[in-house]
């Protein structure tokens, strides 16, 4: 029998005798391996992510070890999280399509309850993009799992406030206006940049290998399974005048509705943020799109003009408009040349009567509005004060005997603090774990 991947696995036995037995696993054609005797292989750490290539080449990676990934191997995962960290995966709502649920199921579900946050393993393009269609804005972590490639899991979020963005509600400055000549504004043109300019920034944060190979995977080809889901990733870049790519942003689109994940600007380019949204509501309303859904509620996002709605009427708008077929793309634009005729069609757009959302009530304190664990990169963290104190479990492949065994070994792992600019003074072991949702951080 061909061995496809062989990995270490620490199994802790009784208490009584406090020893340690070692155990290969590997995964053939017939299921999981074991193979008595030998020491585990050490495993190599992620290189660090600087060029195209190292993303391209931590995304195969994980894809090769998961990829021959039995449903017993997934099972027993999704036994064991909410034992070894419960303060999430016993509380947020598990999405497991292997006991017959479906997405849609599970998004009725969600919605009767009150947590922001839902978990699930399967990472694949389908669901993402059946979650993003119900609504979810889905983020990552990593768990690490001893002698193997990290354990990734996609927590879809869907709060009960969100910022959203309406054209005639942007707000364009002074600065904006004049200096706009000077940039082009891009859209698919360049997914690898953007995507390392976000990581260079804000560190790999909840960005981890197996959501971007996701992503990737749904920017080369869609939505591919049997819904009538109209999702698709996308990416906008602004470039200075020089050529050089200083801002750009992360989404994806559901039918007339654009949401933004995340994005970036280069350190030494004061103002290209601000610019880089601007000419991308621009672009977006030219396309067709009829609002941007700007995730989650900071206090950066009104300056833009954005606006807080309760999850009901973001569901009822979101529910209205995600069937509508907007033909993506343009080609290269100077940022004058969209802008203008953006703000003549705005006029006309404010002239009209009503507003498209239901606004929901600000909160008193007027800080961002924040699912468990979320760290802002402009304010200071409010997460509960035990939080900071748990540390991220390293668990442990599963051996044979683990289906009739307790679950013995977990062996507590500090993670080692992601940070970006202006995250100084929070608590690295929160930033490693869950970053902000929809922030378009660093601009």
């Amino acid at each position: 029998m061909a061995i496809l991947k062989v990995l270490p696995l620490v199994v802790i036995l009784a208490p009584a005798g406090f020893c340690r037995r070692y155990e290969t696993i590997g995964f053939g054609s017939s299921g999981i391996v074991l193979l008595s005797g030998e020491e585990p292989n050490p495993v190599e750490k992620q290189a660090p992510i600087e060029l195209d290539e190292d993303l391209r080449r931590a995304e195969t990676e994980w894809r090769y070890a998961w990829a021959h990934e039995k449903p017993q191997v997934k099972a027993f995962f999704y036994q064991q999280l909410p034992k070894v960290m419960p303060q999430f995966f016993a509380v947020w709502p598990k999405l497991d399509r292997s006991t017959g649920e479906t997405v849609e199921m599970f998004a009725r579900r969600f919605l009767g309850q009150s947590s922001g946050y839902g978990w699930t393993l399967d990472l694949s393009p389908t669901v993402f993009c059946e979650l993003a269609y119900e609504g979810f804005l889905s983020t990552s972590i990593e768990v690490p799992v001893s002698g193997f490639s990290p354990l990734q899991v996609m927590l879809p979020w869907n709060e009960r406030s969100r910022h959203v963005l309406d054209w005639n509600k942007v707000h364009v400055g002074r600065k904006i206006r004049k200096f706009a000549k000077h940039y082009h504004v891009t859209a698919d043109t360049a997914f690898d940049q953007v995507l390392l300019g976000c990581i260079r920034i804000h560190g790999e944060d909840w960005l981890f290998r197996g959501l971007r190979a996701v992503l990737r995977d749904v920017f080369d080809h869609g939505y591919l399974g049997t819904r009538d889901v109209n999702v698709s990733v996308h990416t906008f870049e602004l470039w200075d005048k020089g050529g050089r790519l200083v801002a750009g942003d992360l989404g994806y689109a559901v039918g007339g509705v654009y949401t933004s994940m995340t994005g970036f600007r280069l350190h030494d380019t004061d103002g290209a943020g601000k610019m880089q949204m601007v000419l991308t509501a621009a672009l977006l309303e030219k396309m067709g799109f009829l609002w941007w859904d700007l995730g989650m509620v900071m206090r950066y996002k009104e300056e833009l003009g954005a606006h807080v709605v309760s999850r009901e009427a973001f569901m009822r708008r979101l529910r209205q408009d995600r069937d509508r077929h907007v033909e993506f793309g343009h080609h290269r634009v100077n940022g004058k040349e969209v802008l203008d005729p953006f703000l003549r069609r705005q006029k006309v757009l404010q002239a009209l009567p009503g507003t498209s959302f239901e606004k929901a009530s600000p909160p008193a304190s007027r800080r961002p509005l924040r699912p468990p664990l979320m760290v802002s990169r402009r304010q200071e963290v409010s997460s509960p004060a035990a939080l900071l104190e748990g540390t991220l479990p390293v668990l442990h492949r599963p051996s044979a005997q683990d289906t009739e065994t307790p679950w013995h070994s977990v062996t507590p792992q500090r993670p080692s603090g992601r940070s970006c600019s202006g995250n100084e003074g929070v608590d690295p072991r929160v930033a490693s774990v869950v970053g902000p949702v929809g922030v378009n951080c660093g601009r």
